[in-house]
């Protein structure tokens, strides 16, 4: 396995990427309470599918929105006139390729990233990932079918094995 040629340049040499695989590229997680009950993964310009109804995810070729805890999914009294807030962490990596894992995925798919960047977040807020591939595939761990929500996910991304020589995108 090879990396692909980053910014559209041929490699030099061909790398061999096996013990890169062990080590992301980028890894973050995100632990904050969602407002909305939902986690949206996109290309920043997608069109989200219209609903997600009682699923536990729905995708569309740019989008991903998974169901997590709701920040109001908590059993809690006010203390001070202050409410605790449910929280749900998402753990996303940026792999050279894909590991062996212990458990299948519940979502293994590619999403289209037309400017190579992709959105982790809500309507409240987001964070951007910068320097994917244009097409990235995408692997999404965790118990999505968890009451009141999932609160552990991760999700993995790695260049589709088919991509083509343009590889990562420049941002």
């Amino acid at each position: 396995m090879t990396l692909p040629p980053r910014d559209g340049a041929e490699p030099a040499e061909r790398r061999d990427v096996y013990s890169l695989q062990m080590q992301p590229l980028l890894e973050v997680t995100i632990t904050r309470p969602w407002h909305w009950g939902v986690a949206v993964i996109s290309a920043p310009s997608a069109v989200l599918p219209d609903g997600i109804g009682n699923k536990s995810f729905v995708a569309s070729p740019d989008a991903l929105v998974i169901t997590v805890r709701h920040a109001q999914d908590v059993d809690a009294e006010p203390f001070e006139g202050d409410w605790a807030l449910g929280v749900a962490s998402l753990h996303v990596r940026s792999l050279a390729g894909f590991e062996d894992v212990a458990g299948p995925a519940v979502y293994d798919g590619v999403l289209d990233l037309p400017e190579s960047r992709l959105q982790v977040g809500d309507a409240d807020s987001y964070l951007t990932i910068d320097h994917l591939w244009n097409r990235t595939r995408v692997r999404v761990y965790g118990d999505l079918q968890a009451a009141p929500g999932a609160t552990s996910v991760q999700i993995d991304l790695a260049p589709e094995a088919t991509a083509d020589s343009s590889g990562r995108g420049t941002g």
